[in-house]
C-alpha cells in the first residue's frame, strides 16, 4: 500500500490491520512497528520516525495519531503528540481497543462516521478544523 504523493491528511496508527481500515474509507494512514517505535526521540527509531513525519507533513496538510485505546497506545499517543507535535485521538468505545474492533463490531457504515467525527473534534481541540 503506498500514500498518495500530496493529501489533506494522513493518519499514523498502530497496526496495519487499523491502517486497512482506514484506508478502506478513504483515509490514508500507515503505521510503525508498534506504537512505541520511535516514541523517544533522540534514540535511533526515533531519528528514523522523526525523518517520516518531516516528510510527511510535507506532503499533508495534517498529520494526526490514531493509536489504540489501551494503555500502551495512550502512554504512547501522549509522547508521540509531546515530542512530534502530532494530535492524537484514541477511540473511546468501551471493550473496543482499535478502529478494526470498532469496525468488526459495528460495521463499515457507523466505522466510517465515527472516523470522521473523531478527525474532525481532533483537529477541531488542537485549534486546525479539519
Amino acid at each position: 500500500m503506498q500514500l498518495p504523493r500530496k493529501g489533506a491528511l494522513c493518519i499514523i496508527t498502530s497496526s496495519i490491520k487499523d491502517v486497512m481500515v482506514l484506508r478502506q474509507h478513504g483515509f490514508p494512514a500507515i503505521c510503525f512497528n508498534g506504537e512505541t517505535y520511535g516514541s523517544t526521540k533522540g534514540s535511533d527509531s526515533g531519528k528514523v520516525v522523526a525523518a517520516i513525519i518531516e516528510v510527511l507533513r510535507k506532503r499533508f496538510k495534517r498529520v494526526m495519531l490514531f493509536l489504540d485505546n489501551d494503555e500502551a497506545g495512550i502512554k504512547a499517543s501522549i509522547k508521540w503528540e509531546r515530542n512530534y507535535s502530532i494530535p492524537y485521538a484514541v477511540l473511546k468505545t468501551p471493550g473496543l481497543k482499535d478502529v478494526s474492533d470498532y469496525q468488526k463490531r459495528n460495521g463499515p457504515h457507523k466505522t466510517f462516521r465515527t472516523i470522521k467525527r473523531i478527525i474532525s473534534k481532533t483537529f477541531k481541540e488542537h485549534g486546525t478544523p479539519y
